[in-house]
């Protein structure tokens, strides 16, 4: 049955809406932030003991990235599945859920680890030695991270479905202090241990990840609100449930192979860009940095509307999930256009944050209005992709990173950028341009499938118990 898309809404229902929402989005965002921080400490670690050892971690996470991604995409899709069976009253389903998710997560890290150790024998044969003996180290440790750090998003996620957002916003903090003395002691070489360099802050985040875990699976086991709540996330096995696994590979699957296709965008073009020279190289880097840290606030947005989608589904109630949509893009758009102004009136502080050197400079600074470009489009993103995570629609991300973004983007990308095609070479400026420009299609392409989603939304209804009093 067909749903009107419109609807009214109380100034007290958004208001009510909006708070839950912040209070979700506020620790998810601070555990993302710290998770940065901790990327950043260990290159900042890193070059303070040679440009080989920072070079090591800068192109151990390269090679890391895209495998690490494809592990991730269970979890993630974790989370929106408990958020519905939360917001259906099937509590006692949650466990046996989350339990099952590690099931085909285990067969995707076991393949991915031996790749982590495989990776540097094939990509790395014409690196100078030293560079390369220390990478494949770095990754060897990373290798034994990455379970953890999966293990770890599985337990977040599922807390998250269930609105339980700060014991992993706390872990994530607390790792991220924790992982600079782990760094003085196995790359300084403190405490009787030698001075390893970048292969010992891969001993560090192997430590420190899974320090995480252990921590996470105590609050899940030992929580007090998790019982008086029955939710009993650990502490159990279950044997594996053939449905289960098959409803969480379908969700969880195609956020994998998207991650790893729109990530490895990223990689082309920065490839793409080698041609013209180490300071456009480094410009288009420092601009790329600074939209990643500024995409962190939409994108937390993004997994709370996905969460409180997936709760207002299960309850059954569609008018609660348009007004968690219509809230979504009203407090993003209230975070974010403020912030892009300020990032954008003050660009050439933000570049001398990172390099002096005027050549650099003279070529990131007209990125920032690309920069600017993008966070225009952020809160209709995020929110968008959130509310298709809510539903659990998330087939839509990988088809449309295959056909906008691979198959437009890429290629225009090439066209006006690299080739004189269309009159000039017009560099990082136009392949910028092409990404930002496919990036604003992707989002009306999001909306478009929001709306038909909303239109049939009696289809992803659970058996929850919806106020009868609501006007769907």
């Amino acid at each position: 049955m067909s749903e009107h898309l419109f609807v009214k809404f109380k100034v007290c229902d958004l208001r009510h809406e909006i708070r839950k929402l912040l209070m979700l989005a506020g620790p998810i965002f601070i555990g993302q932030l710290s998770a940065s921080i901790l990327g950043v400490t260990d290159s900042l670690m890193s070059g303070a003991i040679s440009t080989v050892d920072l070079a090591a971690i800068s192109l151990g996470a390269l090679l890391y990235l895209p495998v690490s991604l494809f592990c991730f995409g269970i979890p993630l899709g974790l989370g929106p599945i408990i958020a519905h069976l939360y917001g259906s009253g099937k509590l006692s389903d949650i466990p046996k859920t989350v339990f099952n998710a590690f099931y085909p997560s285990l067969a995707i890290i076991i393949p991915c680890v031996t790749g982590l150790v495989l990776l540097p024998k094939l990509f790395l044969e014409n690196v100078e030695p030293d560079l390369a003996g220390k990478t494949a180290d770095y990754l060897m440790w990373m290798s034994l991270a990455l379970p953890a750090q999966q293990i770890f998003i599985t337990f977040k996620n599922s807390l998250e479905g269930v609105s339980v957002a700060v014991p992993a916003m706390m872990v994530g903090i607390l790792s991220c202090i924790l992982n600079v003395p782990a760094n003085m002691v196995f790359m300084y070489g403190h405490l009787g241990f030698p001075a390893l360099g970048s292969p010992g802050c891969g001993i560090s985040s192997a430590l420190v990840s899974w320090l995480s875990v252990a921590l996470i699976y105590l609050y899940a086991l030992k929580s007090p609100r998790l019982r008086r709540a029955g939710l009993h996330m650990a502490g159990k096995l279950y044997r594996p449930d053939r449905e289960d696994i098959r409803h969480i590979c379908k969700v969880g699957l195609p956020i994998s192979v998207a991650a790893v296709l729109e990530s490895s965008i990223f990689t082309v073009t920065g490839y793409m860009l080698t041609r013209f020279g180490s300071a456009t190289v480094a410009a288009s880097q420092i601009a790329s940095t600074v939209y990643t840290m500024a995409f962190m606030i939409p994108i937390s947005m993004s997994v709370a509307v996905s969460i409180r989608t997936g709760q207002h589904l299960g309850e059954g109630s569609v008018f609660r999930t348009k007004l968690c949509a219509l809230s979504g893009f009203i407090v993003s758009s209230i975070m974010v256009i403020p912030f892009m102004f300020i990032i954008y009136m003050n660009r050439y502080d933000i570049i001398g944050w990172f390099t002096d050197d005027p050549e650099v400079i003279a070529i990131a600074a007209p990125l920032f209005l690309f920069v600017l470009g993008y966070q225009t489009q952020d809160p209709f993103f995020g929110t968008a992709m959130g509310i298709l995570r809510g539903f659990r629609d998330t087939r839509i991300f990988m088809v449309l990173n295959v056909v906008i973004l691979w198959g437009l983007a890429v290629p225009l990308a090439w066209i006006v950028g690299v080739t004189d095609i269309t009159g000039s070479v017009r560099g990082v400026t136009g392949i910028w341009a092409v990404i930002v420009s496919c990036y604003y299609l992707m989002t009306a392409a999001f909306i478009w499938r929001d709306v038909w989603l909303f239109r049939h939304a009696g289809r992803y209804l659970g058996t929850g118990s919806s106020n009868s009093s609501e006007k769907e």
